[in-house]
């Protein structure tokens, strides 16, 4: 019943689940975890939790609904100034950009990516 743990291992589970090619699965249980995880207030497993819900619907081509979640994502790691996850997000924030023929915006953002 300890909920900041149930809350960061949905959060795991979702992102692992995702990176071997199973999105709905992945979705589900990151969605499960959002909750859990602002209610504990475990900014760095949300910002995750977002991070993999971002990568989900760009996959599935809702571009709008992805740049929405990795928005929020990466104002949670730039307040906690973690470069890494700030990393990750610029560079799927750039792919949307990409999918929306936004080409030029999306390249500067790589670069900016690469640079960090």
């Amino acid at each position: 019943g300890y909920q900041p743990g149930i809350a960061n291992c949905l959060m795991y589970l979702g992102m692992a689940l995702f990176y071997q090619g199973q999105p709905a699965r992945a979705e589900d249980l990151l969605a499960e975890s959002v909750p859990l995880l602002r209610d504990a207030q475990d900014v760095w497993a949300l910002g995750r939790a977002l991070l993999g819900l971002g990568r989900v619907a760009l996959q599935r081509g809702e571009p709008a609904r992805a740049m929405g979640l990795l928005q929020e994502s990466l104002r949670l790691a730039r307040e906690r100034r973690d470069r890494g996850q700030m990393v990750e997000g610029v560079e799927t924030i750039a792919f949307v950009a990409g999918l929306r023929g936004h080409h030029e915006p999306a390249a500067r953002l790589l670069g900016a990516a690469e640079v960090q």
